[in-house]
């Protein structure tokens, strides 16, 4: 069978193996799938690892895509996902490892758990305002994944949500209750702003071993705008200038940064010796 592009109908149900399971691996090639108008669910498994598949057309009826449902669809580039879909199932489109972008359309409350792991073609995600679930290891290993906007409103993140990825700043939202074990492993996290609620659980809750509590603490410090130990060096500064005007040289704009800096450390030490102390620097 050398058919490149098959349009599925209302009717046909492509459950237990989905369309590789009818028409059999050596004789899928094909490149484009079109559902029918009408349709209002794709089922599980239905175009799983058909990985010649480039692009897959769904009409605006549908409102459910199942578990499996293009996973391992290793060369489909891109995808609309109907505005009608509430939730990405379970490892929906994992492996697909030439998908590059992804927007979930608002209406989607959950991400499910394994939803785009091993994606690791993929560079850009759209979360929308709706999203309430994120399940685990459901961007695990999006291995060029560098940046995501979480919006207020996510409740749950699941372990491993973002393991393997190449975020180097997150945001953590104040409507996350639930942050899973080791949702950033293995990503090179630089910059974290975490909810002080979940501060006490720095070392095991959320964040990848690799990341020295000196060193989140250092993040949180500096998220937390370290005021009070800023002005204290600029106090310095203008003392120092005032009681010997010749100084003044010290605090142009290159040795202010500097000073700056100076202050900043200061802040970042205090709370990474005492993390308490975050609450100096809200």
């Amino acid at each position: 069978i050398n058919l490149k592009t098959l349009t599925i109908g209302t009717g046909l149900q492509l459950e237990n193996g989905g369309l590789v399971n009818i028409l059999g691996y050596e004789n899928v090639n094909l490149t484009h799938v079109i559902f029918a108008d009408g349709t209002t669910r794709i089922a599980d498994s239905a175009l799983n690892n058909m990985t010649s598949l480039v692009s897959v057309t769904m009409p605006s009826s549908v409102t459910s895509i199942g578990d499996y449902a293009f996973g391992g669809c290793t060369g489909l580039t891109s995808l609309t996902i109907p505005e009608g879909v509430t939730r990405i199932a379970q490892w929906t489109f994992a492996g697909c490892t030439s998908l590059v972008s992804v927007t979930v359309p608002n209406g989607v409350t959950s991400i499910g758990d394994y939803a785009f792991n091993g994606c690791t073609g993929l560079t850009s995600v759209t979360i929308p305002n709706s999203l309430i679930s994120i399940g685990p290891a459901s961007f695990s290993g999006c291995s060029n994944l560098a940046s995501i906007s979480l919006p207020q409103g996510v409740t749950n993140i699941g372990y491993w949500a973002f393991e393997g990825t190449a975020l180097t700043e997150i945001t953590i939202p104040e409507s996350v209750v639930w942050l899973g074990s080791e949702a950033f492993f293995r990503a090179p996290i630089t910059s974290a702003v975490i909810p002080a609620k979940f501060i006490a659980q720095y070392g095991t809750i959320g964040l990848s071993p690799e990341l020295s509590s000196s060193l989140l603490l250092s993040e949180l410090a500096n998220s937390f705008a370290t005021d009070d130990a800023v002005s204290a060096a600029e106090a310095r500064g203008i003392a120092s200038v005032t009681s010997d005007p010749a100084s003044f040289g010290l605090f142009d704009s290159t040795q202010y940064e500097a000073n700056r800096i100076t202050g900043v450390a200061e802040g970042k030490a205090e709370v990474t010796s005492n993390p308490t102390a975050y609450s100096l620097f809200t």
